[in-house]
């Protein structure tokens, strides 16, 4: 199987996957042994190939793009180490695609232990509904305040502003709760 081959095959259903209906065909990697240590990419939508999706994408679908390779090299060449680490992945895609980036990795990846960061509270909550209808175990930390001595805090993650202001309080935290909820409110004024 060439890498041509594999790349089209998977890359491009997992971005059909993300984005349906958009005419995604095929994703190609070609390697010219002309060159050395370099990859081409060409890109065939609705029956036209078109030569390096970087002139023919959006930022939104190049990410998908990185995601969908990403992801096919984990298919190809790490079946026997089912560990996937993602760090903050979804900095340009738009809300509704992210619901289909986090069932593509339950549905594609159900035996694999996957460690993914975000800054993105919405993003989480949905990861959290995707992955609890799936029945797939999961276990959502927070990563808190850093500093040189010790290192990084983590407590569980509570999905819910109300439910982390509740914690601040039971913390003694009660000033910490109270500006948490003004800025929420300034938020909503």
């Amino acid at each position: 199987i060439t890498c041509r081959d594999w790349s089209s095959d998977v890359c491009s259903s997992d971005l059909e996957k993300l984005h349906p209906g958009e005419g995604f065909q095929a994703i190609s990697l070609i390697v010219s042994p002309s060159k050395r240590s370099s990859i081409e990419m060409e890109s065939t939508i609705n029956g036209q190939l078109r030569m390096h999706p970087y002139g023919n994408f959006s930022e939104g679908h190049l990410d998908s793009l990185g995601i969908c390779l990403f992801l096919a090299f984990i298919k190809r060449f790490n079946e026997d180490f089912k560990l996937i680490i993602l760090d903050d992945i979804l900095t340009s895609i738009d809300a509704g695609h992210r619901m289909r980036v986090a069932r593509l990795l339950v549905d594609e990846f159900p035996d694999y232990q996957i460690i993914l960061t975000t800054h993105d509270e919405m993003w989480a909550n949905e990861l959290r509904t995707v992955m609890s209808s799936k029945n797939k175990p999961l276990r959502f930390l927070r990563l808190k305040q850093w500093n040189l001595a010790s290192g990084t805090d983590i407590d569980e993650y509570l999905a819910t502003d109300w439910q982390v202001y509740e914690k601040l309080i039971d913390d003694g935290r009660k000033q910490d709760a109270i500006a948490g909820v003004g800025q929420i409110g300034r938020a909503h004024v």
